[in-house]
């Protein structure tokens, strides 16, 4: 496996005890618009599962933003192994009459592609009962984390 683009320098960073509040990963080919001054990663439209090593984004809220390529989902619930919250960030063209962007958590888009079955609903092939019980424990950490952080600064 190897890092995703500009994946090294995040990875560095880490190791020198240097942690960023969040992290953006850009899907497509289109890397030429990436955030300034925040840690960013760029993942191609040849992207295939299981790939990719997500280390240096392991505990960091990440932010997905879909520029093209299929199997966004699938990239966006790989990143959530490691990553949360996991937010998908969509653009559709800034010309369309309808919406032109739109944020969704990970979890929500996965509940949203389940497809029903003999008693129940199946999870889209890249998510689980196990991978949403996980992700919903650390998403909830996080989120409480922040809470607490920001009562901190309220007292103080």
């Amino acid at each position: 496996m190897k890092l995703p683009a500009y994946g090294r320098d995040l990875l560095n960073q880490r190791l020198a005890d240097r942690h960023p509040a969040r992290v953006w990963i850009i899907y497509g080919d289109d890397w030429g618009r990436r955030p300034v001054g925040v840690p960013s990663l760029c993942v191609g439209t040849d992207w295939m599962p299981g790939t990719i090593d997500w280390y240096p984004i392991a505990g960091v809220p990440a932010h997905v933003v879909y520029r093209e390529g299929p199997h966004v989902e699938e990239l966006a619930g790989e990143i959530a192994g490691l990553a949360a919250p996991v937010i998908l960030h969509y653009q559709t063209h800034e010309f369309s009459a309808g919406l032109v962007r739109a944020q969704e958590d990970v979890s929500d888009v996965a509940w949203g592609l389940r497809r029903p079955i003999e008693g129940g609903f199946a999870w889209p092939a890249w998510w689980s009962d196990e991978q949403d019980a996980d992700y919903a424990a650390r998403r909830s950490a996080y989120l409480q984390a922040v809470i607490a952080e920001a009562a901190e600064g309220q007292a103080a």
